[in-house]
């Protein structure tokens, strides 16, 4: 949408969970597993988005991984095979 030369764009559901993810709060988990479910997002859409990512190799990322595959893991998901997050360490 664009009015007086602004645009204005709303993130892909799969987006906005991964930005919840790197957060990190308890609430962001709360709010990630909200969206995913209300969106029919999958473990493997999320592993789709996050292989789009050209990460940078420092701690926060190395957290942001633990975080993401401790998610992946968790009641939302079953527990599964490897993710793209394993591929990323």
């Amino acid at each position: 949408m664009e009015r007086g030369g602004v645009r204005l764009g709303v993130l892909d559901p799969a987006d906005y969970v991964l930005s919840k993810l790197r957060r990190g709060t308890a609430g962001d988990q709360e709010d990630a597993g909200k969206v995913i479910g209300k969106y029919g997002i999958t473990k493997n859409n999320l592993e789709n988005r996050l292989g789009m990512i050209e990460p940078l190799r420092d701690m926060e990322m190395f957290l942001f991984i633990q975080r993401f595959k401790a998610f992946l893991d968790s009641a939302y998901f079953a527990p599964g095979s490897a993710t793209q997050a394993d591929k990323l360490e």
